[in-house]
């Protein structure tokens, strides 16, 4: 506190990583600025760890924690001609991702046939928050969170969509604003040949 100088400690137990990183501001709305941690868990998935801490009460209190960093959740499974089927469980709502931007390396592992029917089942997986932003979206001096996070499938490094979010602290809960979901029409594994002209 800088007008009284006191202190306020916290044991952040449930949090590791590496480079990691303070934000200062207010998330809850009660003008009191909040504390921020970020930290990458450096594996292969991406995978970063956030907490929130608030410090307007007698001891801090964690008000984002590994159970919010789960972000928007999906479920589904691949179904016949090269697509996937999603629901997400914060509206239950279902949305049908293509996956023909893939299809060859599917074939090859022989999760599909070259005709499209599936032929071994696959459930995607949706991956923790690889990003989360503070933003003032309505610019009332409250932040809001800005979430990236991937939805895999076959196998780990089988990212079928990212997914967007945008969150806000309300009712002393985080509740989803946004969820948008991004398609596949190129991915860096296929080869596309532009042709230049050479100048003489």
């Amino acid at each position: 506190n800088g007008a009284t100088y006191n202190r306020k400690m916290t044991d952040l137990k449930k949090i590791g990583g590496y480079e990691g990183k303070l934000f200062v501001g207010d998330f809850s709305g009660d003008k009191v600025k909040d504390v921020m941690i970020t930290a990458p868990t450096g594996g292969s998935g991406g995978i970063v760890e956030h907490i929130i801490v608030n410090f307007n009460a007698p001891e801090p209190i964690v008000i984002f924690d590994q159970n919010n960093n789960a972000g928007a959740k999906f479920t589904g499974k691949f179904v016949d001609g090269f697509k996937a089927q999603l629901v997400n469980q914060n509206t239950a709502r279902s949305i049908t991702v293509d996956l023909n931007a893939k299809k060859d390396m599917y074939v090859t592992s022989r999760i599909y046939n070259k005709d499209g029917v599936l032929l071994k089942k696959v459930k995607p997986i949706t991956y923790p928050l690889s990003l989360l932003e503070p933003v003032d979206i309505d610019r009332d001096g409250t932040y809001e969170l800005k979430g990236i996070q991937s939805i895999k499938g076959a196998f780990g490094a089988d990212t079928i969509s990212h997914v967007y979010s945008f969150w806000k602290f309300e009712n002393n809960q985080w509740a989803a604003k946004q969820i948008e979901v991004s398609l596949f029409l190129l991915t860096l594994s296929e080869t596309r040949h532009v042709p230049t002209k050479v100048a003489s």
